[in-house]
């Protein structure tokens, strides 16, 4: 198999030197690789659905606060860690069950009381931060669109988080989350901090998705999967990576994506978001 680098060019070319550098890097030390072999069985690929995820949170400024929709699906399975003298994070879920509850119930943050409170939805709150699992005619959901706050989808906030930062972006039909984890496992070998979500507990980190405020780069698990309810853009194609990968294609999410067409369609539209002067990796012998 031979992998095939291509540069996206439409105007104002960017140069990415330090990225470059990175994947240099990693191409001297791929040999390194096969030492994580072990890191990537079945048990870390279990849940690829992104429902499943940690999360690090430190706030960006004062008074930030943020009210999670499914919160045992976006912030439970995990361990949460934020700055609680900058911001708030709250939640609502209608059903929390360990080991979502006893790490929710560890950080202070587990609701108390399961279901759904649209009083507790004021204009006080920052932002809503909507899983996709919460239906569009969930009630706090509707109290939110009723105030006109800032309502985010999931994969939306995390490029809101990492825009100027450069973007990794691992996309494809499968082999998501093991390169993914490749790439972080060199990272982490070499010392070399970068922010990050991938979506299944990787042996040697904490969490599934860390982001801090000085890292230059987030490496970003890409599932083309429907962003939330009420934003039914696939994930990857709201983070407009400077460097994208496809793994490879094959029809998915049948029920999402009704044609092989229609499905493939949507990987052109992610390489369409590439930014200027960004790379795109594939592997050229693939006919798709």
């Amino acid at each position: 198999m031979s992998y095939q680098t291509s540069t996206v060019t439409r105007s104002n070319t960017i140069t990415h030197t330090d990225v470059r550098n990175v994947i240099w890097k990693i191409k001297s030390d791929m040999f390194q690789l096969r030492l994580f072999h072990d890191m990537f069985d079945a048990e870390y690929e279990e849940d690829m659905s992104y429902d499943l995820f940690q999360w690090t949170y430190r706030g960006y400024a004062d008074a930030i606060k943020f009210q999670f929709y499914n919160p045992s699906t976006y912030l439970a399975h995990c361990e949460i860690k934020y700055d609680i003298t900058r911001g708030q994070v709250t939640g609502s879920d209608d059903e929390i069950l360990d080991p979502s509850k006893s790490r929710l119930a560890r950080e202070g943050i587990l609701p108390e009381a399961e279901g759904w409170f649209p009083d507790k939805i004021t204009r006080e709150i920052d932002a809503i931060i909507l899983g996709m699992h919460a239906k569009a005619d969930n009630p706090e959901l509707l109290k939110a669109q009723e105030l006109g706050l800032k309502i985010y989808s999931y994969p939306e906030f995390l490029y809101e988080q990492s825009k100027n930062k450069t973007r990794v972006v691992i996309g494809g039909s499968h082999g998501k989350t093991t390169i993914t984890s490749m790439i972080l496992h060199v990272m982490h070998y070499h010392n070399i901090e970068v922010d990050y979500m991938v979506g299944a507990q990787l042996e040697g980190f904490d969490t599934m998705v860390h982001l801090t405020e000085e890292n230059d780069f987030m490496v970003l698990e890409g599932d083309e999967y429907l962003s939330s309810p009420i934003d039914r853009r696939p994930k990857f194609h709201l983070y407009q990576p400077n460097i994208a990968l496809i793994s490879g294609i094959a029809w998915d999410h049948i029920n999402v994506f009704p044609t092989y067409e229609n499905y493939v369609e949507q990987f052109e539209i992610f390489i369409g978001k590439i930014t200027n002067g960004g790379i795109l990796v594939y592997n050229e012998n693939d006919p798709e």
